[in-house]
C-alpha cells in the first residue's frame, strides 16, 4: 500500500507568539498536594480543545523528545489549548514523586479540573513519550475517562513486562539503573544541587563504574537517591505491587483512540505494538476499537534519524521524512475523517522502506516455525523448516564472571561505546565459545518477517536456575550480522512471571521466551540467525540464583524428536 503523503502546514505568526505567554494553572488535590502547570492558548477569546501533557521533567523543557514528533507551536496552530504539567514531587508540583504510583488518581483530579475551565470546550486529547505515555495510560483506562484521543509516543502499559522486567522475568539492569539515576539527577538539579545531579550522571554513563560488582552496587547509591527503586528491585514477580500500576489489565476500560508510536530499538517496541492491539480488539467501545493507529520505525528511545554507527537505514527513515508531526496533527485533528491516516504505518529493514497496512502484522502474516538443528559439518548449527526426526541436543556454556554482553539491540542508552541502541553487528560476540549460533541456508528469494518472534524451547540443566539469551540477526553475504531483536527467558519462570517453578535437573523444561517485534526483509542471499546464550549484560541482569556463586555452567538445548526446538517467524504473504 503506498504511503500517503501529508502536507507540512505553516506555523502562523499568532502561535509563535502564543507559545512564549503560558498562564500558571494550579490544581489542589483532596490530599492538599498543589499540581502546577502551564498553559498555552491561542490568541483571541473562546474556549479550545485542550491537549495534556503529564509529565516528571519539567513542564518548561518538556520538549527533550526525539526531534520529528512534534512542537508547542504546531499543537497550539491545530487549535489546541496546551497544558504542560508537572507531576507529583517533580518540577513546580508539590509531594514525593514515586514513578506510577499516584498518576490514577492525580490524572482524574486533572480531568475533572479541566473541564471546569472556561477555556476548555470540553474535548481533552492527550500527548506525550515514555512516562508521559505512562500518565496517558493511567488516565485513559479511568471508567468515563473524559479524553477523546491519546498520542503514545515509546511508552508501555505495564511497568513490569514493558520496563523493569523482561516479559520473562529477567531484571533489565540497562534500562532500569539508566532511568533511576536520570530521575535522581533532575531532583537533584531542581534541588538546586548541581555538584550532585553531575555525580549521578557520571555513572549512569561509565559502564565501570555502573556495572562493577555485576551492576548490583548501584542499588546501595539508589537508594538513597531514589528510593522507590528499593521497591522495583525487590518485587522480582509480577505480584499485587505491579498489579496496582499496571494498567493493562483495564483496557476494557478505554474508550479514547490512540496514536501509538513506536521504534524497533526502543525498549517499549514490544509494547508499541501490544497495545495498539490489544485496544483494536478489546477497548470499550466500537469508536476506541476503531480509533487505534500505530507507526513504527527503525528508531531508538532517543533518537529518531534511523542513523546508526553500525548501519544507516537511509535518508527516508527519519521521523521527519515520514512527516511524523503531520501523522500525529491528522489523528488529532481528524474529526472522524480517518481517509488519509494509514491505519499503520511501518518501516521495513532490509527494503528500507515505509509500508502501510490495514492491520499489524499485514493480514495474512503466518507464523512459520524454524526448528533448531545441531551441525553436521563445518556451516554450524541450523535453522531448518523442519524438525528432525531423531532427537539431538546442544550443550550452552556460560561463566557469570565472564558474561556474554551487550551489543546493541533495545535500549535506552545512547553514547555508551558498546551498549548503544541499534542493529549492532553481531560477530564479535558470535566468535565467543559460549554463543551458539542457529543459521538458516540463504534465502533465494526476498522474504519479509513481520510482527512477533517467539523462540520455543526445550532445555535440562544441573543447576538451580538457568536464563536463555536469544538475538536475532540478518546475516549479509559478506558475514555482517545485524541485530534484529532479541529477548531473554528464566527457566525458574516458565509457567509464569507470577511465581517460580522449581527445576528438576532430571527433567526436559519448555520454556518460552518472547523475543520481541521487527519488521525486516531478507534478501535472496541473506540468512536469519538466533544467537543463544547464558546472559545478555547489561541488558538484563546475571540470574540472582547463580551470579554469587560465580560458578561456570551449561544448560542443554534439546531439538527434533519429541523436544524440537524453535523459533517462530512471522512471515508476511508478500514473501
Amino acid at each position: 500500500m503506498a504511503l500517503p503523503v501529508l502536507a507540512a502546514t505553516a506555523t502562523p505568526a499568532s502561535a509563535a507568539d502564543a507559545a512564549a505567554t503560558p498562564q500558571l494553572f494550579e490544581i489542589v488535590l483532596s490530599d492538599g498536594t498543589v499540581l502546577r502547570a502551564d498553559v498555552y492558548k491561542p490568541t483571541g477569546p473562546g474556549s479550545y480543545p485542550v491537549l495534556l501533557v503529564r509529565t516528571p521533567y519539567s513542564k518548561s523543557s518538556f520538549f527533550s523528545m526525539p526531534e520529528g514528533i512534534t512542537t508547542l507551536e504546531r499543537m497550539i496552530a491545530d487549535g489546541f489549548a496546551v497544558v504542560f504539567q508537572d507531576v507529583r514531587g517533580t518540577g513546580a508540583s508539590d509531594g514525593q514523586f514515586v514513578p506510577l504510583l499516584n498518576e490514577r488518581e492525580d490524572g482524574a483530579a486533572t480531568l475533572t479540573a479541566l473541564l471546569q475551565q472556561p477555556w476548555c470546550d470540553g474535548r481533552i486529547s492527550t500527548l506525550g513519550s515514555s512516562y508521559l505515555g505512562f500518565t496517558q495510560f493511567a488516565m485513559t483506562v479511568e471508567a468515563g475517562a473524559p479524553v477523546r484521543d491519546s498520542v503514545y509516543i515509546n511508552t508501555a502499559p505495564d511497568a513490569y513486562t514493558g520496563w523493569y522486567y523482561s516479559p520473562g522475568g529477567a531484571f533489565s539492569v540497562e534500562n532500569s539503573d539508566r532511568y533511576a539515576f536520570a530521575v535522581g539527577a533532575g531532583a537533584a538539579r531542581t534541588a538546586g544541587d548541581l555538584a550532585r545531579a553531575e555525580y549521578l550522571n557520571a555513572i549512569a554513563t561509565k559502564e565501570s563504574d555502573r556495572l562493577r560488582d555485576g551492576g548490583r552496587h548501584t542499588a546501595d547509591v539508589l537508594a538513597v537517591e531514589a528510593p522507590w527503586f528499593t521497591d522495583i528491585v525487590e518485587h522480582r514477580l509480577r505480584d499485587e505491587y505491579w498489579q496496582e500500576i499496571s494498567y493493562a489489565d483495564d483496557f476494557d476500560q478505554v474508550t479514547a483512540g490512540g496514536l501509538h508510536i513506536g521504534g524497533w530499538f526502543d525498549f517499549f517496541s514490544r509494547s508499541a505494538v501490544s497495545a495498539y492491539t490489544a485496544l483494536r480488539q478489546g477497548a470499550a467501545s466500537a469508536a476506541a476499537r476503531e480509533g487505534q493507529y500505530l507507526v513504527m520505525g527503525p528508531w531508538t528511545h532517543n533518537d529518531t534519524s534511523g542513523v546508526y554507527e553500525a548501519h544507516d537505514f537511509g535518508a527516508g527513515a527519519s521521523a521527519a521524512s515520514l512527516g511524523l508531526e503531520n501523522l500525529i496533527s491528522s489523528f488529532l485533528t481528524r474529526q472522524g475523517n480517518t481517509e488519509a491516516l494509514p491505519r499503520a504505518t511501518w518501516f521495513l529493514m532490509g527494503a528500507d522502506e515505509w509500508r502501510t497496512s490495514t492491520e499489524f502484522p499485514p493480514p495474512g502474516t503466518l507464523a512459520a516455525p524454524l526448528f533448531l538443528a545441531p551441525a553436521v559439518d563445518d556451516s554450524g548449527a541450523r535453522l531448518a523448516p523442519q524438525a528432525a526426526i531423531t532427537g539431538s541436543s546442544v550443550l550452552v556454556p556460560f561463566d557469570v564472571a565472564n558474561p556474554v554482553s551487550t551489543r546493541g539491540g533495545r535500549l535506552l542508552s545512547i553514547g555508551d561505546t558498546w551498549t548503544d541502541a541499534g542493529p549492532t553487528d553481531q560477530r564479535v560476540l558470535e566468535a565467543r565459545d559460549d554463543v551458539v549460533s542457529f543459521t538458516t541456508e540463504m534465502f533465494e528469494t526476498a522474504t519479509e518477517v513481520v510482527g512477533a518472534l517467539q523462540a520455543v524451547v526445550y532445555v535440562s540443566t544441573h543447576l538451580p536456575d538457568t536464563d536463555v539469551a536469544v538475538v536475532v540477526t540478518d546475516v549479509a553475504p559478506d558475514g555482517t550480522s545485524r541485530l534484529l531483536c532479541e529477548g531473554i527467558g528464566r527457566l525458574s519462570l516458565r509457567d509464569g512471571v507470577d511465581h517460580e517453578a522449581p527445576v528438576d535437573a532430571e527433567q526436559i523444561h519448555r520454556l518460552v521466551i518472547d523475543l520481541g517485534v521487527t519488521a525486516n526483509a531478507f534478501a535472496p542471499g541473506h540468512q536469519l540467525r538466533i544467537n543463544v546464550a547464558g546472559s545478555n549484560f547489561p541488558n538484563y541482569e546475571l540470574n540472582p540464583a547463580l551470579a554469587d556463586g560465580h560458578q561456570p555452567g551449561a544448560f542443554t538445548v534439546h531439538t527434533g524428536g519429541s523436544w524440537a526446538s524453535h523459533v517462530l517467524v512471522p512471515v508476511a504473504p508478500s514473501s
